[in-house]
């Protein structure tokens, strides 16, 4: 029996669950995007679940539930403020027998729930997601969204690049069968960070498929300066670690490139300051890094226009060190809380 969603009653009632904190300046497109879905509005309810907003986002997202739209929204609080804790609290208030993640600096694309909902009923899969379209301001934010996308940027992570549906080891957001989290359980709330990645380990880890579909598409609004980005891939970076201890298959090489990197680039220099004759290692470890930027930086300035020659190696140094130099800093953190926790205090989460 052909079982993909080509009438009312073939589709599953959808819960959306999103979990925001302070997205004043994206919430409204977000929202919008929301209730423009091409799927029946009467199998569908929307949990906004706020971290207890200061910037008048609850606001904002009030008025556009007490406005007039066919789209059922109810406001959740999330007293724990962080994104898993929100998570958590729009699943278990959520009706619905699939859940869709979204977040608040997104934009989905108007088929984006009746595709993703196709793919999850023909493919058998656990959780579904789609390709993420970074999106930029100025000359700086669209470079750093066009590094978001090219394999020396951020390794190739398969929703930037996939051109045909596939098994994936994570996927952006996700659109999960109710019934995986009775199995594996809910978010890690010790995740600040990473706690998609972790999820989709345990679904895999279980047996359940993590399937990517092109089909599936959304637009993600990037940082738009360097040092946004750096503070937010130097905090990703810092539960590299925690993410890997709860779930060893979790993670991919390619999580782990920027923390070897800067290691390298910190023993070259060490061995400079102890030794006059370690220069040559830290000129050959730099150069080959200048060189790899480049060469990457030039093939996609004649792609996508030279005006992004000059500030992509900029991005792509600041997305490198600031990742590793956090994985470090978060190793760091861990081995400092043991011993804290060995002598009688407790260790940080």
């Amino acid at each position: 029996m052909d079982t993909s969603p080509r009438a009312d009653q073939d589709l599953p009632f959808v819960s959306i669950v999103l979990p925001i904190r302070n997205e004043r300046a994206s919430i409204e497109g977000c929202l919008a995007s929301i209730a423009a879905q091409e799927y029946p509005p009467e199998l569908m309810e929307l949990l906004v679940v706020d971290g207890m907003s200061t910037d008048g986002t609850r606001q904002i997202v009030k008025k556009v539930l007490n406005g007039k739209s066919s789209l059922s929204g109810r406001l959740l609080d999330n007293p724990k403020l962080v994104v898993p804790a929100g998570l958590n609290v729009g699943i278990l208030a959520a009706r619905g027998s699939a859940i869709v993640r979204v977040d608040g600096h997104t934009i989905l694309a108007p088929d984006y729930v009746r595709q993703g909902i196709d793919v999850l009923m023909k493919t058998g899969a656990k959780n579904v997601g789609g390709l993420m379209t970074p999106v930029g301001e100025g000359l700086v934010g669209e470079a750093i969204a066009l590094a978001h996308n090219l394999r020396f940027g951020l390794g190739g992570g398969s929703f930037h690049l996939a051109t045909e549906e596939t098994d994936a080891d994570t996927v952006y957001m996700g659109i999960f069968r109710r019934e995986v989290f009775d199995r594996v359980g809910l978010f890690d709330e010790d995740l600040i960070r990473n706690q998609d990645i972790e999820l989709n380990g345990r679904i895999r880890s279980g047996g359940g498929r993590v399937v990517l579909s092109p089909r599936v598409r959304s637009i993600y609004h990037c940082r738009s300066s360097l040092g946004a980005l750096w503070k937010q891939n130097y905090a990703n970076g810092k539960w590299l670690l925690r993410t890997w201890l709860k779930n060893h298959r979790a993670l991919s090489v390619r999580h782990f490139v920027p923390l070897g990197f800067v290691l390298a680039l910190g023993l070259a220099v060490l061995a400079c300051l102890l030794w006059p004759g370690g220069w040559p290692a830290l000129v050959l470890l730099v150069g080959a890094y200048a060189l790899c930027s480049l060469a990457a930086s030039i093939r996609a300035a004649s792609e996508h226009g030279w005006r992004y020659a000059a500030i992509l190696p900029a991005v792509f140094a600041t997305l490198h060190v600031s990742y590793g130099a956090g994985s470090l800093a978060g190793i760091r953190g861990l081995w400092r809380g043991r011993g804290a926790k060995g002598s009688g205090g407790q260790a940080p989460r």
